[in-house]
């Protein structure tokens, strides 16, 4: 199995606003952008406390994102 088939497998209960609880769960695709910016910016286990700069433009990012849905949407729940 490649990593790419884990990652999507791993990503099953994000449907339907994490688990098909819609209108009580944060947007599945909220959340798997972050995932993705975790991607972009990372932060390693042998130095989880360190790598400051990746961390701080995860978090600008992802407020960001959160911003953006908040706006198109008005929330970041998925209903």
């Amino acid at each position: 199995m490649k990593d790419t088939d884990q990652v999507f497998n791993a990503a099953t209960g994000f449907c339907g606003g994490i688990g098909l609880y819609g209108e009580k769960a944060t947007c599945s695709a909220l959340s798997g952008g972050v995932l993705v910016f975790g991607l972009l910016y990372p932060r390693d286990r042998e130095n989880f406390a360190g790598a400051r700069d990746n961390k701080y433009k995860n978090f600008k990012m992802t407020q960001k994102l959160i911003d953006k849905f908040n706006d198109r949407y008005q929330s970041i729940i998925c209903h």
